[in-house]
């Protein structure tokens, strides 16, 4: 059995009041404290500001990067001291989404089926000294799904390539996705998404990543759709293959009511689909 823990402070000493990072001055640091029980494994670190990939300086180091990896033993803790990249203070209240992949030195290719990776995921509100109202100047058009499928007990977010929902209108569930699929550097792969909500949510935003980075899809940075518990969107989105052959792995995040105060929300608002491998050749 393996379980991660994941915690965000202002102070390397002290626990972090509420959701809500009050930021005096964007190179002020923040401390990202992960726990492990399990065996030894490699995690992946990475930042998203108002559900946008960040850069960001670990300690003293002058080097931005996009993902920070680390390894920890059996009931081992790591406190990573962070400086977010290109923030800019204003009035407004922003979203920060840190998310940790477990087993990240592996592909899902060296399974034989798709096996749910420890993951975490902690999703807070940023302020700046200037900050005048709750309000989030974050705007996103809802996006209308293909189809909808009455199925109450299905995952909340899954990526496949099971373009005509068979296994879903056959069996009630969405089918997971290959473990691997053999892709052409540099091509367009078209991938289906099923959607369901969590309890209290009416909307729900999904933005996908290949070997932790972000990519867009269907030429955005995320899609917004309106969501109920009872019944799932699908539809197609498409992402672009890397132009590099080799293997990275997919995952596809999904945040509920994403601008919503997460004082007032209830735990679970983000959810990740399972892992994938692309064969880029």
């Amino acid at each position: 059995m393996t379980s991660i823990g994941l915690f965000v402070s202002q102070d390397p000493d002290e626990s972090m009041i509420g959701k809500t990072i009050c930021m005096e001055d964007e190179e002020d640091p923040i401390y990202v404290t992960c726990s492990y029980i399990g065996p030894t494994t490699t995690l992946t670190l990475s930042v998203y500001y108002d559900y946008q990939q960040i850069p960001f300086r670990v300690g003293e180091k002058e080097d931005k990067v996009d993902t920070y990896s680390f390894q920890l033993n059996n009931r081992e803790e790591i406190k990573v001291p962070m400086i977010l990249d290109g923030l800019t203070s204003d009035e407004e209240r922003h979203k920060l989404l840190f998310s940790v992949i477990g087993a990240s030195d592996r592909h899902m290719s060296e399974l034989e089926e798709v096996a749910d990776c420890v993951n975490i995921t902690h999703l807070c509100d940023l302020i700046y000294k200037e900050n005048q109202t709750d309000k989030m100047s974050f705007t996103l058009s809802k996006s209308t799904p293909e189809r909808m499928f009455r199925c109450p007990e299905a995952r909340n977010l899954v990526l496949n390539t099971d373009y005509e929902n068979q296994e879903l209108q056959k069996n009630g569930y969405p089918a997971l996705p290959k473990s691997v699929y053999p892709c052409k550097a540099g091509s367009t792969l078209e991938l289906m998404y099923t959607l369901r909500g969590v309890e209290t949510s009416e909307t729900g935003l999904i933005f996908v990543t290949t070997d932790y980075e972000q990519v867009e899809i269907n030429g955005k940075d995320s899609l917004l759709f309106a969501v109920n518990t009872e019944d799932v969107c699908t539809g197609r989105l498409s992402i672009k293959v890397p132009e590099v052959p080799g293997l990275y792995d997919v995952i596809g995040y999904a945040v509920f009511d994403p601008t919503a105060l997460v004082d007032d929300v209830e735990l679970h608002n983000v959810e990740i689909s399972p892992r994938f491998t692309l064969q880029v050749e």
